[in-house]
């Protein structure tokens, strides 16, 4: 064994053996651990254990071992894993992110590999295939595990997968592979086991009640084939955690996430849709769902502008049967029954391609979610029914074509953040802006119903819009920064009223004590405005891109000038 003073060890909470760890990361060569310390076993590798070993090539692990616990052997250098009969368990990200393995021999002992347990044990040569050299491809293709005869675990030659379990559990497969077949006795699809894997081609399953991991096939974008003879049962998304303690890990993505499947028809069985499953699907048009579902999370699907260039996304979804828990509204809309507010429906999802150019979202649901119609490219007019309380960020952005909105008057507020405290739906990280209306550049008619009960119009709600005039109701009481623009817009107005907490002077929208001037509306072509006399304040962004004024006259009542409120005014 290799000298003990390049490791360091923890007396186990058993008071009987010890954990191990690398003293520190310049670890190097061939490894031998000790089996003994201070006249106790070694059993565990610890979490972490040899995190960054990076020239650590080969390990040899004795047969007192019996735990290698979380991202033990994450970011080393090994490509020769020698494991002696003794070891049980493997635990998450064990071997994350090594070097491109020859050996790993798997005793017969092994009958515990956690979920994770071979988690992206290849992501960062994947994730740069086109750029390794022949011979590490070659090596990647060509690494099979060595399993112990009569073993939990064993290797299939033919299939180029590590089957566990009898065959029940798919744990890794070989990143050479084109097709997958599972058989009927498959149980479980590992997390992680095709991550960004270059020429898997075709799945079939002809097992039943299947459970596929988060990341199973993310970003396969050669496969075009989903194959679903037996059934599947759950879909796992990026809301799975279960990392064996670990905090600091990157989370899981959808399990279909990046692939160029065209269609998914899942038979009867599927119960569960994970969060993020279907997104980043570029090719993918119509899915069809069984009506023994249970869960779709409302980050299942994903409305993104890249479709547009591909083909032109969903167009639609379709739920077989009769449903105690959702409905597919015209196959445009998968709407969640009774977990809105008030106990009515929730709007989850709308079909970016559908056919149609009006939609009235259906009597019965009050709760929708963001997202939900983002970037349509065939919506023009849209109805928000009575009992709806909220319009969520990113609700209908960047839809091109979308002109007319109906706004019922049971709507409060319009929200500008995301769910949760990071910015991330689906799983993805969310970059750039989102609003709830953001770049609707076509939107000229924004109707609020009479008796409005808007209160709060977050950042980005109204931004980029094409109206000329827009009309706001009386109930409102706060309008945040970027709010509301828009390059032909010339009026902001406000509903007559003794209680008003806004009104506007010739279309320039102020609070209703003319102490504050908010928002300037950019489209107005005057070239010059005499600031009213009682203003103390101009807000954040309030003259944002007004091309046209050339000048502004203030009297010396003004006190504070608000962050970027000339923002982009070329010409004053």
């Amino acid at each position: 064994p290799s000298d003990l003073s390049l490791f360091k060890f923890t007396l186990n909470e058993d008071g009987e053996s010890y954990s191990i760890a690398a003293k520190d990361k310049t670890l190097s060569g061939r490894i031998a651990l000790p089996e003994t310390y201070n006249g106790l076993d070694i059993t565990i590798i610890a979490v972490k254990g040899f995190y960054g070993c990076r020239q650590m090539k080969t390990v040899y692990i004795p047969s007192s071992y019996r735990i290698i616990k979380a991202e033990g052997f994450c970011s080393t250098g090994l490509i020769q894993v020698y494991i002696a009969e003794g070891l049980t368990t493997i635990e998450a990200f064990a071997f994350r992110n090594i070097g491109i393995l020859t050996v790993f021999e798997l005793p017969a002992s092994v009958n515990d590999i956690h979920w994770m347990g071979f988690a992206e044990m290849n992501t960062l040569k994947l994730m740069q295939f086109d750029w390794l050299s022949q011979i590490q491809k070659d090596a990647l293709f060509n690494f099979k595990f060595t399993t112990a005869e009569n073993g939990f675990y064993s290797w299939n030659d033919v299939d180029k997968v590590l089957y566990g379990d009898g065959g029940k559990q798919a744990v890794f497969a070989s990143p050479s592979i084109t097709e997958l077949d599972f058989n009927e006795e498959m149980v479980e699809i590992y997390p992680y086991l095709c991550y960004y894997y270059p020429l898997l081609q075709k799945v079939t399953i002809q097992a039943h009640n299947v459970k596929i991991g988060p990341s199973a096939f993310f970003y396969c974008n050669t496969l075009t084939i989903v194959n679903i003879e037996g059934s599947i049962k759950k879909i796992w998304g990026s809301e799975y955690k279960e990392f064996d303690g670990l905090t600091n890990v990157t989370s899981c993505k959808g399990a279909f996430l990046g692939v160029s499947v065209d269609t998914f028809n899942f038979p009867s069985g599927l119960e569960y849709i994970g969060e993020g499953v279907f997104f980043f699907c570029w090719q993918l048009t119509q899915i069809t769902i069984p009506n023994t579902i249970q869960y779709i999370s409302e980050e299942a699907f994903e409305n993104n502008d890249t479709y547009t260039y591909f083909n032109g996304g969903i167009t639609q979804i379709i739920i077989q049967g009769e449903n105690d828990y959702y409905y597919a509204d015209g196959n445009k809309a998968i709407i969640e029954k009774g977990t809105g507010v008030n106990g009515g429906d929730t709007l989850l999802y709308y079909c970016m391609n559908a056919s149609g150019s009006e939609y009235a979202i259906p009597d019965g649901v009050t709760s929708l979610t963001p997202y939900a119609f983002a970037f349509s490219v065939n919506l023009t007019a849209l109805t928000i029914p009575e009992g709806v309380t909220e319009i969520p960020t990113a609700f209908a952005q960047f839809s091109k074509e979308l002109t007319t909105v109906i706004i019922s008057s049971t709507v409060e507020k319009i929200i500008w953040s995301l769910p949760g405290t990071e910015c991330r739906w689906g799983g993805a990280n969310i970059l750039g802006s989102y609003g709830a209306f953001l770049m609707c550049e076509k939107l000229t008619e924004i109707s609020f119903a009479p008796n409005s009960q808007l209160e709060l119009i977050e950042q980005n709600s109204f931004n980029g819009i094409g109206c000329t005039t827009l009309n706001l109701p009386s109930s409102v009481k706060t309008i945040l920064p970027y709010a509301i623009y828009g390059e032909k817009l010339t009026a902001i107005t406000v509903e007559d009223s003794p209680n008003a907490n806004y009104c506007d002077v010739n279309g320039v929208l102020y609070t209703a004590d003319m102490k504050l001037l908010v928002a300037y509306p950019s489209g107005n072509t005057a070239s010059e405005y005499v600031i009213p006399g009682d203003v103390e304040e101009i807000g954040e962004v309030a003259f944002n891109s007004c091309i046209y004024i050339e000048k502004i006259i203030m009297s010396d009542s003004v006190k504070i000038i608000g962050r970027n409120s000339f923002i982009n005014c070329y010409t004053v």
